[in-house]
């Protein structure tokens, strides 16, 4: 797998960027679309690198498993 990706980052979410990202077995987090209203949140919680605003951007990271929350 080379990564999963969230779709919002309410508290669900949230809190699953914040496990996911503690654990050694889990893959990595490789976008995360949010409103732009939320990027500087979501890019205190999870890095810029990871944050997308566009479906085209984050569907560019080519996660493998996407979550909506």
């Amino acid at each position: 797998m080379s990564g999963y990706g969230i779709i919002g980052l309410g508290h669900l979410g949230g809190r699953l960027a914040t496990r996911l990202a503690g654990s050694t077995d889990a893959p990595p987090l490789v976008a995360v679309l949010v409103r732009p209203s939320r990027v500087a949140e979501a890019a205190a919680l999870v890095g810029a690198d990871k944050v997308c605003t566009t479906l085209d951007s984050f569907v560019a990271r080519r996660p493998s498993v996407a979550v909506e929350s």
